[in-house]
């Protein structure tokens, strides 16, 4: 540790590992759930990005990692331009802290994380 960073995490910090352990649960879901699945991210050309893309034969279902308990739409607008962009992508989630489900908008629901596995496992419909 360095000198001065001290014991606790910054929040930010706490949202990269939180998005870097979304990705393991994807990873591990595909492998042993969906082994045709794969796991990507996407970045557009002007900035805009989505921290996982589950592409199951062109079939995609974006995910967003926010570290909140309060998703917003604002949580949502980069998955609103990948749904515009993939017509295959049925709907987009946001992975968060919320106690419970929330619909953020037109085809974007924000999932606590507790709930993650059991959400891939039915077939992330969002139902």
């Amino acid at each position: 540790m360095a000198a001065r960073e001290g014991r606790r995490l910054l929040p930010a910090r706490w949202g990269q590992l939180f998005e870097q352990w979304v990705g393991l649960e994807l990873l591990r879901w595909s492998r042993t759930a969906a082994p045709s699945a794969r796991i990507r991210f996407w970045r557009d050309p002007d900035g805009p990005e989505v921290d996982w893309i589950v592409d199951q034969e062109g079939h995609y279902t974006p995910f967003e990692v926010k570290w909140t308990t309060a998703p917003s739409a604002s949580d949502a607008r980069h998955l609103r331009l990948f749904l515009d962009e993939y017509r295959t992508a049925k709907g987009g989630f946001v992975v968060c802290r919320t106690p419970r489900k929330v619909s953020l908008g037109k085809g974007v629901v924000a999932i606590p994380w507790q709930d993650l596995a059991g959400f891939l496992d039915s077939g992330a419909d969002g139902k």
